[in-house]
């Protein structure tokens, strides 16, 4: 999802080390875990962005003097609910109970990414 994502602030490429290192922490870990399980919510969300710790600040004050976000961007996981999105983001989406690992291709399990736009996202995915 985010392979081809830069940190065009901070000049930095977006890799698959910093991927697996967001995974095996033990809260990002237990999230997944727990949505293959059918505990809790039955969706997350990983984004790649600023986070901040007000985001109705952010909306007053999106941007510095110079034109670049207050913060540097960083992975986090959230259930959808806490997190403005303000760039494109990965989604899981479990549907039913618990997940089968192991199946190959456990249809009860949807992935994809959302864009900087959900809702043309969401329009294109359905049509």
């Amino acid at each position: 999802c985010f392979a081809n994502n830069e940190d065009k602030e901070n000049n930095e490429r977006f890799d698959e080390s910093k991927v697996q290192s967001f995974l095996r922490k033990p809260k990002v870990l237990t999230k997944f875990n727990d949505l293959f399980s059918g505990k809790g919510p039955g969706a997350l969300f990983v984004h790649y962005q600023p986070r901040h710790v007000n985001e109705l600040e952010v909306l007053d004050r999106k941007e510095t003097s110079e034109g670049k976000q207050t913060k540097k961007a960083e992975l986090f996981i959230s259930y959808g609910d806490s997190a403005l999105m303000n760039s494109k983001c990965c989604y899981f989406l479990r549907q039913g109970g618990e997940v089968d690992s192991s199946v190959g291709n456990d249809t009860s399990l949807h992935y994809g990414e959302l864009l900087d736009s959900p809702l043309e996202t969401i329009k294109s995915l359905l049509s």
